[in-house]
């Protein structure tokens, strides 16, 4: 007869990420990784769905949880977890991107797209967050990347740190997107109080 019911049961929700993640790799408990994927799951995917198809965002999503799994020893504790299962995610997209050969990677942030506006598009959407959405979707790759990093709450610090890019450039290309979806949303709000 066992008497694991008398023990009492552990609060993972009370540790932080960066506890769960050793405990994780110490024990390797289900329950511990569970705890992370609720933690940041939709998040991620969330993240990812804004630059992939659904079947893409979910494949990398999953890859990167199989990565923390196998890869959680190489974190340093130098970031927060969620920074670092970011930088995950993005670096799995690049790959992927990359393989698939879907995008071509700006070297420079002064190269920006020449996306023009598409006014029928957005005169046609009948909620903000629509317009919000077509807005961001239109922004160029590395901007979009910065502002949906800084939707999903990380400092400029960490944005930076997972984009792989100076503090400075991060801000820049902040501002770049910011400035767009300044003139986007006006258009839209222009076009939509009429």
């Amino acid at each position: 007869m066992g008497w694991s019911w008398l023990r009492p049961k552990v609060d993972w929700q009370a540790c932080s990420s960066q506890q769960l993640l050793s405990i994780y790799l110490e024990k390797r408990e289900p329950a511990v990784l569970t705890v992370l994927f609720d933690r940041y799951g939709d998040a991620l995917y969330r993240y990812l769905l804004r630059s992939a198809d659904a079947a893409l965002a979910a494949d990398i999503s999953q890859q990167c949880w199989l990565r923390v799994m196998e890869l959680g020893e190489q974190f340093a504790g130098n970031s927060q977890f969620k920074t670092w299962l970011f930088c995950i995610a993005r670096n799995l997209f690049i790959d992927e991107c990359r393989r698939q050969q879907r995008i071509e990677w700006l070297d420079n942030v002064d190269e920006l797209l020449d996306v023009a506006p598409q006014a029928e598009q957005i005169i046609t959407l009948q909620l903000q967050g629509h317009a919000v959405d077509a807005a961001i979707a239109r922004l160029p790759l590395l901007q979009r990347e910065a502002i949906l990093l800084q939707l999903e709450g990380f400092s400029l610090a960490e944005i930076a740190q997972i984009c792989r890019v100076g503090e400075e450039t991060a801000k820049s290309r902040l501002r770049y997107a910011r400035d767009f979806l300044k003139v986007q949303l006006g258009e839209w709000h222009d076009q939509a109080g009429r």
